[in-house]
């Protein structure tokens, strides 16, 4: 669970350092808008994680309803990415459109939904541009991160004690770090060449891979 933690706080730092500026930029006054649109927008998922985490690791683990929500999910993107307006910045977002992208974190509770590719989703349809869909995506992941650490590392205070070596968890924390950075980069200028096409096929690939693998074994 300390190796668990140590790789949440890793890809939160990655978020925090790639994004700095923007993070800086949020608490001037004349920015601090979108600030309450973060905090707001994580309310949802808070709600959904701690209400339905349980059932959603339970019930909903099923490989079947997995690749379900890979495929559809897929489809949400597609046509997100097609006819979402996609001329927006961060700064002209509003109350409603934060609120509906938080909406959207929730609904990644489910397995296969995907957290980021749902919130890209919604930030598409609300008329963000690719990368500033993303971009919020990931500023937008950084509370429920937080949030997860901090409830993972209170559960590993009470035990008593921390598990495994801590050069393991200290490497695993920098590459975690490393290669948040090394992510979101490479998904940013991704989507400035391209877009989610790639991403939109590996779904729908991994999702007939699962049900083959379920009907095969069936």
């Amino acid at each position: 669970m300390a190796f668990d933690v140590a790789l949440h706080m890793g890809t939160l730092i990655a978020i925090i350092i790639f994004f700095w500026r923007d993070w800086v930029g949020i608490f001037k006054r004349e920015n601090r808008i979108l600030l309450w649109f973060i905090l707001v927008g994580t309310i949802p998922g808070a709600i959904a994680g701690y209400f339905l985490n349980a059932y959603a690791e339970t019930v909903l683990r099923a490989p079947v309803i997995i690749a379900a929500t890979l495929i559809v999910f897929a489809i949400v993107l597609y046509l997100a990415d097609q006819y979402g307006k996609r001329f927006d910045e961060i700064k002209h977002l509003s109350w409603a459109k934060a609120i509906f992208i938080g909406i959207a974190q929730a609904i990644a509770i489910i397995p296969g939904v995907s957290r980021s590719g749902i919130t890209m989703s919604a930030g598409l349809l609300a008329g963000l541009k690719r990368t500033q869909a993303a971009k919020y995506s990931f500023m937008l992941a950084a509370p429920i991160m937080l949030g997860a650490g901090i409830f993972k590392a209170d559960e590993i205070y009470n035990q008593g004690f921390i598990e495994g070596n801590w050069l393991i968890i200290i490497v695993g924390f920098i590459s975690a770090l490393v290669a948040g950075i090394l992510a979101i980069r490479f998904l940013l200028g991704l989507l400035q060449r391209t877009g989610f096409g790639i991403f939109i096929w590996y779904r729908i690939i991994l999702a007939i891979v699962i049900l083959l693998l379920v009907f095969y074994k069936g």
